[in-house]
């Protein structure tokens, strides 16, 4: 039960500041971060939550450096990672890529994708209201990389899959 509140209390941490970073300009720290360490790092930190879903990982990842706030960057990843694994079929596969300039996640979803798959950027929307979340995620992600100048765009692959890709350049 103690762990149950630490984790709603952690949540909605999270939350705050992501809502504190979409209406708040906070300032940047630039680094130059290793993205290939960090991005294990971050699925270690997700593989309970994949396994509890029974869902695959299939990871290719190359050594990728990327100058950016560190901190803004886990929050990017973060939300990819854990939209796919809250949004994907159960023993179904979401994959990971990542190379010298781009950072790409696909996964299969629940539901039919929409049509324009702009609207999934855009502050509070969701594909099902009976979906966890508060449809944020992918609009502060947006916003972050537009920061930064990463480019992502969503592609749908058919009906059911969907991915993502960032691009930067050095």
């Amino acid at each position: 039960r103690v762990n149950n509140i630490k984790t709603a209390t952690n949540s909605l941490n999270s939350i705050y500041e992501d809502l504190t970073d979409i209406h708040f300009n906070s300032k940047h720290k630039i680094e130059l971060v290793e993205f290939d360490k960090l991005l294990e790092q971050r699925i270690t930190f997700f593989t309970p939550l994949l396994e509890n879903n029974s869902l695959t990982l299939i990871k290719s990842i190359s050594k990728s450096k990327i100058s950016i706030d560190k901190t803004k960057l886990i929050k990017i990843i973060d939300n990819l990672i854990s939209n796919a694994i809250k949004h994907s079929k159960n023993n179904s596969t979401i994959k990971i890529e990542l190379k010298d300039n781009y950072f790409k996640i696909t996964n299969h979803t629940n539901n039919k994708l929409p049509l324009n798959l702009e609207q999934l950027f855009e502050r509070y929307y969701k594909i099902n209201s009976s979906n966890e979340g508060f449809g944020i995620g992918l609009n502060l992600v947006k916003k972050l990389c537009n920061d930064f100048n990463i480019c992502i765009k969503a592609s749908r692959l058919d009906k059911y899959e969907i991915s993502f890709l960032l691009n930067w350049y050095k």
